[in-house]
């Protein structure tokens, strides 16, 4: 019986702590690339207000924080205005190297990827879209299943966005 709770307790604690781990601040790259230019194509903008905020993030930490612009530093950022349908952000002088990215239609300009309270907690209620289309049910996805590979002299790539809902239900 002894060695049951012990096992339990265990086990529990072990639970505990893998639940506890923290996200990486360390860059991905080891060693900085050549200059390069990476074009975000931006489609699924549907309203011209607020901005539209695309991150670079290099790290794990920086790509899972990115729903509040403070406390937490991408590699870098851009906040442009809103085009119907679709529009082009360049990051120049990028090193090449691996990253992931992530973007969101602030349609209220608050700085912050908006979030239910009621019925969905936590569900965002901004059209949001990251590299390679990568999406979970409880959050934005992977940073290592969202990462992309930077090459010089240029990369291009796709972001939709997408509301939550859309992605979860399809629509």
């Amino acid at each position: 019986m002894v060695k049951l709770k012990l096992f339990g307790l265990s086990f529990f604690c072990l639970f505990s702590v893998s639940g506890c781990a923290s996200l990486s601040h360390k860059s991905i790259n080891e060693q900085s690339g050549e200059p390069a230019r990476l074009v975000v194509n931006i489609e699924g903008i549907e309203s011209v207000e607020g901005k539209i905020l695309v991150y670079i993030h290099d790290n794990e930490h920086s790509y899972h924080n990115d729903h509040n612009r403070e406390g937490f530093t991408p590699y870098s950022m851009q906040a442009v205005e809103p085009k119907l349908i679709s529009r082009q952000i360049v990051f120049e002088n990028l090193p090449a190297g691996r990253y992931a990215v992530s973007a969101y239609h602030d349609e209220n300009s608050n700085g912050k990827l908006d979030r239910m309270i009621f019925p969905f907690m936590g569900m965002p209620t901004e059209n949001y879209g990251s590299s390679n289309d990568v999406f979970s049910y409880f959050s934005k996805g992977s940073f290592k299943d969202a990462q992309i590979e930077v090459m010089s002299p240029e990369s291009i790539i796709t972001i939709r966005l997408v509301g939550h809902l859309s992605r979860t239900f399809g629509g």
